[in-house]
């Protein structure tokens, strides 16, 4: 025989109570899933970033280089346009 508590309620769920679990873990699914799915759309991303890592270190080197070029120059025309 089952062990049944004094007072316990052993009638069973009410449909409105199995509809709501059954809301609540086809929520939990489909914020899974959500959550799977950035995961696998970043991770190939953040693969090609790391891959090309030393490009981008070359390529913002370059550019930073070129652009504290053009501000010197700029300064120095200033500079000689006032004499």
């Amino acid at each position: 025989m089952l062990n049944n508590r004094a007072g316990a309620d052993t009638s069973p769920p009410r449909r409105s109570e199995c509809r709501a679990s059954k809301i609540q873990g086809a929520t939990h699914e489909v914020t899974r899933d959500i959550y799977h799915s950035v995961a696998g759309t970043c991770a190939p991303i953040l693969g090609v970033i790391t891959s090309l890592q030393e490009q981008l270190e070359y390529g913002l080197r370059i550019s930073g280089l070129v652009v504290g070029l053009i501000v010197g120059l700029l300064s120095l025309w200033q500079i000689l346009k006032k004499l």
